[in-house]
């Protein structure tokens, strides 16, 4: 498997929670190095949530907040080091209000 398409709920707080495994893929035989980001949808709300790849040094992806859609330009991992999974963070909102995200990714896994 190189691509995969996923809906991913947040409730909640969560921090650096994996939600794409790029050792769970596979190209053409090979041992896939990084991941790219096709297009996202996604609804937020009491907050926002970080995107980003594990890296030696996080590298932030996207930042998502409210209600959005995007497709081009693809999102390229360009770091090193780290498990290179596509991590997601949630970011605080209002005081009072709970916490929900809901969000379409498709990505890639590139050798």
């Amino acid at each position: 498997m190189d691509r995969q398409t996923k809906t991913i709920q947040l409730v909640g707080t969560e921090s650096g929670a994996v939600k794409f495994d790029l050792s769970a893929f596979s190209v053409n035989g090979k041992t896939p190095t990084k991941f790219m980001i096709l297009g996202a949808k996604w609804v937020c709300h009491g907050g926002g949530v970080h995107v980003f790849f594990d890296r030696s040094s996080p590298l932030t992806a996207m930042v998502l907040s409210g209600v959005g859609e995007w497709r081009e330009p693809k999102i390229v991992d360009s770091g090193s080091g780290g498990t290179g999974d596509i991590q997601f963070s949630s970011l605080a909102g209002p005081t009072g209000v709970a916490p929900g995200y809901m969000i379409e990714m498709s990505v890639q896994a590139v050798v």
